[in-house]
């Protein structure tokens, strides 16, 4: 490790291939605002689909409420069953009107037809629900 260092002059290079020198830096600004609006694009096509969706959703999950069928068949049935019958049918009949919030009746209705038929004499539950 005591050496001289011992140098030589190197040869100029005359066989180096200049690649890319005809892009400029407009050109590498412009590539990059398109990937940037693609990208934009793509983040905004992404919202309004996640957005619909989680609309829809919202929607579907308040027409279709948790139903405790025990609590309704208790308030409405015990009280006046032709009342609940004519709620759970009307319920029904709306059933494609998607601005009507069922209120689970007819649930309650098919729930209760089904486990004790001799409740609602002289219809056919299985073939309502």
């Amino acid at each position: 490790m005591d050496d001289d260092l011992f140098l030589i002059e190197s040869t100029e290079p005359t066989n180096i291939i200049w690649e890319n020198r005809h892009w400029t830096a407009a050109d590498y600004a412009k590539r990059s605002l398109q990937v940037v609006a693609i990208i934009a694009f793509l983040l905004v096509i992404s919202f309004l689909a996640i957005y619909t969706c989680k609309t829809y959703a919202i929607k579907k999950a308040n027409e279709y409420p948790q139903v405790d069928a025990n609590q309704i068949y208790t308030d409405v049935f015990g009280k006046n069953v032709t009342l609940f019958e004519q709620y759970a049918v009307n319920e029904r009949n709306n059933f494609q009107d998607s601005s009507v919030p069922m209120a689970g009746y007819y649930v309650a209705y098919c729930k209760f037809g089904k486990q004790k038929p001799e409740l609602f004499p002289g219809q056919n539950i299985a073939d309502n629900c």
